[in-house]
């Protein structure tokens, strides 16, 4: 936040997914991610990424859920996506870039 406060346009900033095995909700908190991102887009992707990690009680299902909601996602439709799996395919290319670049 604070590069993108000092320099503006002159910063991209690139999320990519990289759930790793041992965290039992990575999957779930990066699909949730792709949804708000799909019914909020980027700045809805972002406010669920800051709700997200603010939460210092854990990241469970009910975290997730409730990060989305704050974001302004609606609810049922994350519920939805979690339960379908959906976004994966391009979750799993952020990976395979991850692994590419021996990021894991």
């Amino acid at each position: 936040d604070e590069l993108v406060r000092e320099h503006g346009d002159k910063v991209k900033v690139v999320w990519r997914h990289n759930p790793l095995p041992f965290h039992k909700e990575a999957e779930a908190a990066a699909i949730a991610a792709e949804e708000v991102k799909k019914q909020k887009g980027n700045a809805g992707f972002w406010a669920f990424h800051k709700a997200l990690f603010a939460s210092q009680s854990g990241m469970t299902r009910d975290t997730i859920l409730a990060a989305a909601v704050t974001a302004g996602a609606s609810r049922a439709k994350v519920q939805a996506a979690l339960d379908a799996k959906s976004h994966m395919s391009a979750i799993e290319l952020d990976k395979a870039a991850a692994k590419k670049l021996s990021l894991h």
